[in-house]
């Protein structure tokens, strides 16, 4: 069987002007710099699980515990990407637990969560 190709040997090399590679940089910066502040202020219960009015588990997978941010946690009105919140550590890439398939645990509801 045949080795399927990266994707970065099927397509061509992106070329990006350099006012816009300034720009991605400073995005990327305000966004790890916006991170980090969030981390600094991240509310945990004494268990060490972050505050539910702030955060929605939604997958624990072989120690690693996944919250997305709740709407409007943040109380702004405008929309929004949550963010995603990770506890825990894996040996790998964070792909490999990102692409597992869903294994919730069910809460009271019979729901999973």
């Amino acid at each position: 069987m045949p080795k399927t190709a990266t994707i970065s040997k099927i397509l061509p090399a992106l070329l990006i002007p350099d006012a816009d590679q300034e720009l991605l940089r400073d995005l990327a910066t305000t966004l790890v710099k916006h991170n980090f502040e969030q981390y600094n202020t991240l509310y945990v219960t004494k268990d060490g699980h972050p505050d539910t009015r702030l955060w929605v588990p939604t997958r624990k997978i072989e120690g690693i515990r996944i919250y997305r941010e709740r709407l409007n946690a943040t109380g702004e009105t405008s929309p929004s990407i949550p963010s995603l919140l990770l506890f825990g550590s894996v040996v790998g890439k964070l792909d490999d637990i990102i692409a597992t398939p869903l294994q919730s645990p069910k809460t009271n509801s019979g729901q999973g969560v």
